[in-house]
């Protein structure tokens, strides 16, 4: 086990724990090299996440789904979640047409979808993020 000091890809220069037998360090030590160094790599870790928060609240806007409310931070990780939801609701409408369901069945699950894009806590859509699209629409439709 040895300390040693290198120089990242982006130029900073970090201080590593390398572990394992001798031989094998200097290897060990020129992988490290082609890696951020932790501020860096932490940095555009937050700016893809950002990225991606502004991609899915721009597609939300344009399909004229309503503003979400709640703090900054509740709104930007709700608009990723909503989308990916959005993308689920949207495979099982496929999936529900491919039945055959009686007018009344298909107005109820209408509505309920209408009702899950309708929601605009932030709040609720963090609290449902690991339900699936089948599991909320069915809440909704008990709800009805």
């Amino acid at each position: 086990m040895a300390k040693q000091t290198i120089t990242r890809s982006c130029g900073h220069e970090e201080t590593i724990q390398i572990y394992g037998p001798h031989k094998d360090r200097a290897r060990k030590a020129e992988y490290e090299a082609t890696k951020l160094c932790r501020e860096c790599w932490r940095a555009q870790a937050q700016a893809e996440r950002e990225e991606q928060s502004r991609t899915a609240a721009q597609r939300n806007k344009e399909q004229g789904l309503p503003a979400l409310t709640g703090s900054e931070k509740q709104i930007a990780w709700a608009e990723s979640i909503r989308a990916e939801k959005q993308a689920e609701l949207e495979r099982l409408v496929e999936q529900a047409a491919k039945s055959s369901p009686t007018p009344e069945q298909r107005q109820q699950f209408n509505d309920a979808i209408a009702a899950v894009l309708a929601e605009t806590a932030a709040s609720w859509w963090i609290d449902n993020r690991d339900r699936t699209a089948r599991q909320i629409v069915g809440e909704k439709i008990k709800e009805g």
